[in-house]
């Protein structure tokens, strides 16, 4: 399986970094130049229509948009079945030499899989997909952010370049992450479980050079958050509790469905 790693040619030392996990699991990857936002204009910018549900990108996150559009070109363009992506700052488990070295194990139809955690609860299905003895893959439902690691096929990746094609509606991990993100019904998401990757970021023995560069701070939102005055705030609570007993029925449904979890790294 082909693999592609994002890298800004101002950052060598994350190019060091990266290709010593690839070595240290005797894996092979490729190397593709980061979009950099300190050469965008501001021309960049009018790429994100304007909505009243997400904060303006910034050139950064706009860059790194663009450079997973590179990756997702190249994977379409080419001849394997499927291809991983993988950001420059990110540790790798023992178990990425198996994920990695082969699509073998990824059913037919899965087309986006998500081989990291970001560490924060998600929902992921109850059914399940055996991926080897110790790990297994799951419907992912609601949001999980980060684009450190995930697996794509040439086919879901046209998908995402059509999709995103003049115009991109948000930061780039909840466009392909976020199910509030609009998409057709069969493009579906999943998860590794446990994750095989994780960013630098989120490690607290990582170093701290291994911050984001391409993108906001960890826990920065990217949804735009209202200044309320204190009787919308009554009217939004009414609503909302009002809202919660109507959605019981599939809040249960849901539970059943899926689980409430953090995907562990391992």
């Amino acid at each position: 399986m082909r693999c592609l790693v994002i890298n800004l040619d101002r950052s060598p030392e994350r190019l060091i970094h990266i290709g010593s996990q690839f070595s240290t699991f005797g894996l092979n990857f490729e190397r593709v130049a980061a979009v950099d936002g300190r050469e965008l204009d501001d021309a960049v910018l009018a790429m994100q229509p304007v909505s009243k549900q997400w904060k303006r990108m910034n050139k950064a996150e706009i860059a790194c948009f663009m450079s997973h559009r590179k990756c997702w070109a190249i994977i379409a363009e080419g001849s394997d079945a499927y291809g991983a992506v993988i950001e420059d700052d990110v540790f790798f488990s023992p178990s990425a030499t198996q994920a990695l070295s082969s699509s073998d194990w990824i059913p037919a139809e899965v087309g986006l899989l998500k081989i990291e955690t970001f560490r924060q609860k998600v929902f992921l299905s109850r059914a399940r997909v055996l991926a080897d003895a110790g790990r297994t893959i799951h419907a992912l439902r609601g949001c999980h952010v980060g684009t450190g690691g995930y697996v794509i096929s040439r086919d879901y990746a046209k998908r995402l370049l059509e999709l995103s094609e003049g115009a991109f509606p948000c930061p780039v991990d909840h466009f392909m992450f976020d199910d509030e993100v609009p998409r057709p019904d069969d493009c579906r998401i999943h998860q590794l479980y446990p994750a095989v990757c994780i960013q630098g970021m989120l490690l607290d023995s990582a170093d701290p050079a291994h911050g984001s560069t391409i993108r906001k701070p960890a826990g920065a939102a990217a949804r735009v958050k209202l200044k309320l005055k204190i009787h919308q705030k009554l009217w939004r609570e009414c609503k909302r509790l009002s809202l919660q007993v109507a959605a019981l029925p599939p809040f249960l449904l849901r539970s059943i469905r899926y689980r409430w979890t953090t995907v562990p790294f391992g």
